[in-house]
Order: C-alpha cells, then structure tokens, then sequence
C-alpha cells in the first residue's frame, strides 16, 4: 500500500476547519449567581414526586 503524506496546503485547510468547529462547539456562557454556577430550574421528578402531585388532586381542602 502506498502512503501519500499531506501537502501543507492540506493541513492549513484542515486547522481552519478544526478551528471553525470549535468556534461553533463553544458552550454558552454560564450564569453564576454568588460566583456559583446557576443551575437550571428543574422540579424533581421521582416517582415520590410524581404520586405527591397526583395525591394533591384529592386532597380535601378544610
């Protein structure tokens, strides 16, 4: 099998690609509150949490 070793004009055009992806891939900035990370406001969702919201339907108000 011959082998064929890339032209520098190749490697460029493959760097710039790689660059462009990256610039791309960047992960968005990041909220921090207090210098921590914020996180996303997500409810808990077990099954405790699930059957607690369904019992709440049925609860008899006084």
């Amino acid at each position: 099998m011959d082998w064929v070793l890339p032209t520098d004009e190749i490697i460029a055009k493959v760097e710039m690609r790689a660059a462009e992806e990256r610039k791309v891939a960047a992960p968005p900035p990041t909220n921090h509150k207090n210098g921590g990370p914020q996180l996303p406001k997500r409810e808990h969702n077990g099954i405790a949490s699930r059957f607690l919201k369904f019992a709440f339907h049925f609860k008899h108000s006084s």
